[in-house]
């Protein structure tokens, strides 16, 4: 930030009028006598001021090595600042914003977010251990300062920008704002979204400010961790990382045992000390090599560093692991939460540990000039990357076609990297600098001390738009988007439609007699013969199937994959061996698989009908997931056909909620005649 006009012609005075202090303050002279005395000054006296200037240089030398400590007593370690830890902030925010894109091309891509709680876990208590072995103790309250310098003012820009910016837009992507809005302000986002049961994971019902979750944790260790800092710093190093890791490793297990599989994971992934472990982790690593200390962190070993080879190796084979962690551990697999999380964290500790060793090819190549850019914009990179995601996918449209979907990617990073290179530039770095009340007058003196308010017109009046903005589009936010109302509301009927029965485990072969219904044709059927298995888009239609088909099932569940779809319905029919036919409704959140799609209709087996209700939504796995649907009916031509639901909404969105993919009243009534129709090709006609 430059300097003011008065500020800078103050200092120009002072510069003007400074004596130093080494030297002596004389009678003033007229330019004659001073001219006269230059002149007149014998070569003698020129050598005499250069001796004196020798034996000043002398005193001074004398006087530093008089005041230099002693070697054996504790010297504060030099601030470091290892470019490779930027490289890793560079991996971990690119690969939530590819995951953000498009689950399906980097499925564990969210671990991205793990990596930077690991690393803040590391950084943060690497700084306090410092701070309390090498500098005055610990300082509570210039922590805190320094956390708010460095999160607060890019937070605010972001959230006022994006929430002025959603008055444009339609009410369902304000959805929820003021409860976003708290969240994001008091930094307890992550239980404001477990209390009102929002889905991190839900593809369809996108929430503005759902991705602030992480920076709720992390804030929330800020203020817990230093206090019991107190007691830990009290204990050996090595009683420290036991301490740590004991807790890591007790977030770790809490995550596994509150894991539901099949139930939305959102619950065990928003918590705070579910999700502490990797924070703990860092901060482990911190207690045995912290990155101030002149044990090194490249130093693995505990008397020698280890071979440049060995090095090498360890840390290109913890980076691809990682890699192959982003690109296969998707987000709704049991193992995720029972430890692969957890483990991923591990890994990521193993590769810091490697990053401060010059030898390593992976520190080389990390802390190159592009990797260390975009990590130092990684925090703007992660505020801004959702919100942008969301509004320009919906301005650009389309169904998953190639060229939108490049659009929306090619838009959006470019608006992501502008907005938090300009957060960075004029936002985040002035404030650091000169702290809150300096950056405020700072301010405050460009605007009204140089030349008046008149020549800032145009940043006085956008700001003054935004804020008006910002107003509407808090007040005419509604408390959920049409999707989670149509959702809301026909989960009343699924819920009504649903039996609980004593389970039977539906897994292996198909079983003996008599769960297999009769063998009789089937014709004519009523609704206490049906049962449906689905996610959120049957759960919107439940009112319209359950007056259609009386007497019907339903297990519906949001953001349920098809895999969990297939498992229900497996349940159901073990449970009422007696209904004959099965209504299918899986992939809107994600893709297909055919050989468990195959088993499901394999252990249906050939007495039952069972309809495939086929996807609508703009996402790059509905072609593929429609295509498999029909390969598999094609295999089974007596027994399983297919709902052609696109077909029959895709010339009625203006039926569907605002995400173009939940159905209203009306296109409900178009899901219900895709299914009976569907049962017409089987030569099944449902007669009340």
């Amino acid at each position: 930030m430059r300097p003011t006009l008065p500020a800078a012609q103050a200092a120009a005075r002072a510069r003007k009028t400074h004596v130093s202090p080494s030297q002596t303050p004389t009678p003033q002279s007229s330019p004659r006598q001073s001219s006269l005395q230059r002149a007149q000054s014998p070569k003698g006296q020129h050598q005499k001021t250069q001796g004196q200037k020798t034996q000043n240089k002398k005193t001074q030398s004398q006087k530093a090595q008089t005041q230099r400590p002693e070697a054996d007593q504790p010297q504060p370690a030099p601030r470091r600042r290892l470019g490779a830890l930027d490289g890793l902030r560079a991996i971990a925010v690119l690969a939530v914003i590819v995951y953000h894109l498009d689950t399906s091309w980097l499925p564990g891509g969210y671990l991205g977010v793990d990596v930077f709680f690991v690393l803040s876990g590391f950084l943060i208590t690497s700084g306090l251990v410092r701070d309390h072995d090498d500098r005055d103790g610990i300082s509570l309250g210039r922590f805190w300062v320094r956390r708010l310098r460095r999160l607060i003012p890019a937070l605010w820009a972001m959230v006022l920008v994006c929430t002025a910016a959603l008055a444009l837009f339609p009410p369902d992507l304000r959805a929820a704002l003021g409860r976003q809005l708290l969240g994001a302000f008091t930094y307890t986002s992550n239980w404001l979204s477990i209390g009102a049961h929002d889905s991190y994971f839900a593809k369809d019902t996108p929430l503005a400010f759902v991705h602030l979750w992480s920076l709720a944790i992390e804030e929330q260790f800020y203020l817990v961790w230093p206090l019991l800092l107190f007691g830990v710093l009290a204990v050996r190093r090595a009683g420290r990382v036991t301490v740590a890791l004991a807790l890591a490793i007790a977030s770790g297990a809490g995550m596994a045992l509150m894991y539901v599989p099949g139930a939305d994971p959102s619950p065990v992934y928003f918590g705070t000390f579910t999700h502490l472990f990797g924070l703990m982790l860092g901060a482990a690593f911190a207690f045995a090599r912290p990155l101030y200390s002149t044990r090194g962190l490249g130093q693995l070993g505990a008397r020698r560093p280890l071979a440049a080879g060995v090095v090498n190796v360890i840390a290109l084979v913890s980076l691809a692991v990682l890699g192959l962690a982003f690109a296969l551990l998707g987000d709704q697999l049991p193992f995720t939460y029972q430890g692969g999380i957890f483990l991923v964290s591990a890994l990521v500790v193993v590769a810091i540990a490697t990053l401060g060793d010059q030898r390593s090819v992976v520190t080389k190549v990390l802390q190159t000039a592009p990797c260390r850019l975009i990590g130092r914009l990684s925090y703007g990179m992660y505020l801004w990357h959702w919100p942008v995601i969301i509004m320009v996918r919906h301005l650009v449209g389309g169904r998953g076609e190639p060229l939108p979907t490049a659009l929306v990617v090619v838009i959006s990073l470019g608006l992501t990297t502008l907005a938090s290179w300009l957060s960075y530039r004029f936002v985040e770095q002035p404030i650091l600098r000169l702290g809150f009340r300096q950056s405020v007058k700072a301010v405050h003196a460009r605007l009204v001390e140089t030349g008046g308010m008149r020549r800032h017109v145009v940043p006085i009046g956008a700001a003054a738009i935004v804020s008006v903005l910002c107003v509407v589009s808090l007040i005419s936010a509604p408390d959920r988007s049409t999707a989670q109302q149509y959702v809301e509301d026909g989960a009343v009927y699924a819920n009504a439609a649903s039996a609980k029965a004593p389970a039977i485990d539906p897994h292996g072969a198909p079983p003996a007699e008599p769960l297999f219904p009769s063998t009789q044709p089937i014709a004519q059927i009523h609704g206490t013969d049906m049962i449906a298995a689905g996610d959120s888009v049957m759960l919107a239609s439940a009112r319209q199937i359950t007056e259609s088909y009386p007497g019907i099932l339903i297990d519906a569940q949001v953001a349920r994959q098809s895999g969990d779809t297939f498992h229900a319905a497996r349940q159901l029919l073990a449970d009422n061996p007696d209904r004959r036919v099965l209504v299918v409704h899986a992939g809107t959140n994600g893709g297909i698989d055919a050989g468990a799609l195959e088993d499901l209709v394999t252990w249906a087996g050939p007495n039952r009908r069972i309809v495939l209700v086929d996807i609508f939504a703009a996402r790059s796995w509905e072609q593929p997931g429609n295509a498999t649907l029909e390969s598999v009916a094609a295999q089974h031509p007596q027994t399983v056909a297919v709902a052609h639901w696109h077909a029959a909404v895709q010339d009625h969105v203006d039926e569907l909620a605002g995400d173009q993919i939940h159905p209203g009243d009306a296109a409900a009534g178009r899901y219900v005649a895709s299914v009976t129709d569907a049962l017409g090709r089987l030569g099944v006609t449902v007669v009340g």
